[in-house]
């Protein structure tokens, strides 16, 4: 049963026990104006007898109504209950999809975390092996530096002559 029905179920059981119990203080007062009657009544008067007879109509209508408020506040109870245990249930699984979310998102925070560092990682790596490439070695400049000091020295050596 869904929470909007509990709700729904709990409402007209509180509406019919509200009416019971209006029910009931209606005869209730009912009986005290025929108390009241009997006692201003002498006995030996007709009226006296039917106001009896509507007492005792009157008490029997009452325990019947009585059971019946009783019925309709058991009813009352247990909607609330149903609706309690409901709405419990609701938040517990509210809760439980709360912590889910929560972990899902540490977890993916953590996951994107790892995989930004690997690749700025690799693309360092990537940008310093295309460094080492585009520098030359000490071997591959050797010969350059040994050509550019010969022609150092017979740049020297002509202008030497010269003068």
């Amino acid at each position: 049963m869904a929470q909007f029905q509990c709700e729904t179920l709990l409402q007209e059981a509180t509406q019919a026990r509200r009416q019971k119990q209006n029910e009931l203080k209606r005869l209730q007062l009912r009986l005290k104006e025929i108390h009241t009657e009997l006692d201003r009544t002498h006995r030996g008067d007709d009226k006296y007898l039917h106001l009896l007879t509507e007492e005792h109509k009157s008490i029997k209508a009452e325990s019947a109504l009585m059971a019946a408020f009783e019925e309709a506040e058991n009813a009352e109870r247990e909607a609330f209950h149903q609706l309690s245990t409901k709405v419990r249930t609701s938040h517990e699984r509210e809760r439980e999809r709360e912590e889910r979310t929560k972990y899902w998102s540490i977890t993916a925070s953590l996951t994107g975390a790892i995989l930004g560092i690997a690749g700025a990682s690799i693309g360092n790596e990537l940008r310093m092996r295309h460094l080492r490439e585009m520098i030359p070695t000490s071997q591959q400049l050797s010969p350059l530096l040994q050509e550019i000091s010969r022609l150092v020295s017979k740049e020297q050596e002509q202008v030497s002559d010269c003068l």
